[in-house]
């Protein structure tokens, strides 16, 4: 299913209808509110992966998000600790991140040092991202969805209401 948020400007679209790789686009700057929306909408697909005992991948379109401000970051900081802080190492999940800008990518390095153990590598695209997904997949013994075609590879444009 589909989810997208709508922050204060700011917009995330959340797909896990090709589980389990998840894609995410973000859109603007991030917000404290789309951000909360965001981390409950992972928060389900971690309990679905904990349930079911299942690596992810989060493939993350950054490609036109912002940098968000530092209260933003801090809630990010938060919610992304207690995220993780409830996935085992074993099921950590694979996260290529698309990164178009280098101020976008210092916040991502910085965020990702709070985190903790995650595997993310910066890529130059979608179609980048999902390969390395797919390559990470194979390497751990995973079936790739037969819905991760090249038609994901092209950004949907932007959302509105």
């Amino acid at each position: 299913m589909e989810a997208t948020y709508f922050g204060d400007g700011d917009v995330i679209v959340c797909d896990d209808r090709h589980y389990p790789v998840l894609v995410l686009t973000f859109y603007g700057a991030a917000s404290a509110s789309g951000v909360r929306q965001y981390f409950r909408w992972m928060h389900t697909q971690a309990d679905r992966a904990l349930q079911e005992r299942i690596a992810l991948a989060a493939v993350m379109d950054s490609g036109l998000a912002g940098v968000p401000d530092a209260e933003t970051r801090r809630v990010i900081a938060d919610e992304a600790t207690e995220l993780n802080a409830k996935i085992p190492a074993t099921l950590r999940w694979h996260t290529p991140i698309v990164v178009e800008n280098r101020l976008m990518r210092g916040v991502l390095q910085t965020l990702s040092w709070l985190q903790g153990e995650l595997t993310m590598e910066y890529v130059s695209s979608r179609a980048a991202a999902f390969e390395s997904a797919r390559a990470h997949f194979a390497k751990n013994g995973i079936a790739v969805p037969s819905t991760l075609d090249a038609r994901l590879n092209e950004r949907p444009p932007r959302p509105t209401r």
